[in-house]
């Protein structure tokens, strides 16, 4: 699993907004916890604050920088009220994104949920990927909606709100 931390601290080095945004929440605390611990299906939770706990496997460094950077992204919303407000308007357009593994999310898990996708693609360059390739999962609509291919096309409020604003 430190393996998989050092590639998301790599991953983060490319996004030097979303880093100047962490930094305001002081220390970031990473707690790993017994696996499944945190409820069904669940990896990652925040504490409101800057408190991460971990509660699944994280050596697969696709996976692990999934979920970090997504529970990374509820700290940045936690300690960046106005960029959270401000993403609000977004979610209510475009909704929830849909690389979310659970039904509901609400604002906060789509905003988590979009920093991850953004900070993610970084180290591709960001080519269009597919997201049947996302290691969140496929995207899962009932019933299911052909025709979306990538993160800039298919939800380009978010998108385009990520690449100025995070």
């Amino acid at each position: 699993e430190k393996k998989s931390i050092d590639e998301i601290c790599k991953t983060l080095d490319r996004s030097a907004k979303v880093v100047s945004l962490l930094q305001k929440a002081g220390t970031i605390f990473l707690i790993r916890v017994a696996d499944g611990s945190l409820g069904s299906g669940v990896c990652g939770t925040v504490n409101g604050a800057n408190t991460i706990r971990i509660g699944c496997n994280m050596a697969n460094v696709v996976f692990a920088k999934y979920v970090i950077i997504h529970e990374l992204g509820h700290v940045l919303g936690n300690y960046n009220g106005t960029i959270y407000n401000s993403f609000i308007t977004v979610y209510n357009q475009e909704g929830l994104m849909p690389t979310y593994p659970f039904a509901d999310g609400g604002s906060s898990e789509s905003f988590a949920e979009m920093i991850a996708d953004y900070v993610i693609s970084k180290s591709y360059n960001y080519p269009p990927r597919t997201w049947s390739n996302y290691p969140g999962g496929p995207w899962n609509f009932d019933p299911p909606v052909n025709g979306y291919k990538n993160f800039p096309n298919d939800r380009p409020v978010h998108y385009n709100f990520a690449k100025t604003d995070i």
